[in-house]
Formats: C-alpha cells, sequence, structure tokens
C-alpha cells in the first residue's frame, strides 16, 4: 500500500497505527508518516480520502465526516460492507486478491479525481446525521411504551 502511494503527487499519507505497531511498518516513503494510538474521528475531517480494511469503525467514521473511502477487504464479511457502500458511490471496493500497487495507485486517483465520490461521501453523511440517535431512539420508544 505505502509503496503504491510512494511519490503519489501531493499527496501526503498518513498511517494510523496502534501504539508499538510503528516498527512493524519499517521504512516509510517520504509522503507518508505514521502516527500512533490517535482516535479516527480527529483525523479524520482533514482527509481527502481514506485506506482501509472495511472494518465498522473506519468505514462508519469516515461516513461519519463525508470522507471518500478505498476499502481493500480481506474478509467476506468486509466485503459485504464494503459493496453496500460502494453502491451509495461514497467509495470504492478492492478486494485483497486483487489489491496491487497498480489498482491501489488507479483507485485513489479516482477517488481523488472524480468529483462524484466527495459528493457521495457528503451525501451519505448527511443521511447518517439525519438519522436518529440512540438515545432518541430511547426516548421514543419509552414514550411510546408509556402511551400504550
Amino acid at each position: 500500500m505505502l509503496d503504491a502511494l510512494a511519490g503519489y503527487g501531493d499527496l501526503d499519507v498518513l498511517v494510523a497505527v496502534q501504539p508499538g505497531q510503528q516498527e512493524l511498518l519499517g521504512t516509510l516513503p517520504g509522503n507518508a508518516r505514521a502516527v500512533a494510538g490517535c482516535p479516527l474521528h480527529l483525523l479524520m475531517p482533514s482527509c481527502a480520502l481514506v485506506v482501509h480494511h472495511g472494518g465498522a469503525g473506519s468505514l462508519l467514521t469516515a461516513a461519519r465526516y463525508g470522507v471518500p473511502q478505498l476499502m481493500l477487504t480481506q474478509m467476506p464479511d468486509l466485503g459485504f460492507y464494503a459493496g453496500r457502500l460502494a453502491a451509495t458511490g461514497a467509495g470504492v471496493h478492492l478486494r485483497g486478491a486483487d489489491a496491487d500497487a497498480h489498482s491501489v495507485r488507479a483507485a485513489v486517483a479516482d477517488l481523488l479525481g472524480r468529483p462524484e465520490y466527495p459528493a457521495a461521501a457528503v451525501r451519505l453523511r448527511a443521511e447518517a446525521l439525519a438519522q436518529p440517535t440512540p438515545a432518541d431512539l430511547v426516548h421514543r420508544l419509552l414514550l411510546e411504551g408509556v402511551r400504550s
């Protein structure tokens, strides 16, 4: 992944890792840096796109902040979620077996070069924010229970 994005225009690559995982990355390309232990919701507002494994935390945090996504999945359930997100137009899904340096670089170029992706990500964000919160639902359910 990092090799695919090395020297990619003026793209700054930020790799979010857990504490203690930075040394597993080896030498980073000049346009990449790692940050350990930083919550995704603090990073997402400054991202033009996010590349991730398709997990719910990454997918939903990016959706919450209206960030287009490239999802590289290995597991069938994550592939299902990635496929559903890609169907909204807010991202691209590549199965892990198909994700080589060329396909990743092409997908990133597509995500950054076509305004349809950020527009769809912003629409998805609006839809997500329009949904009631769990607290709202509990309150509504409690009121409906009292009325019945």
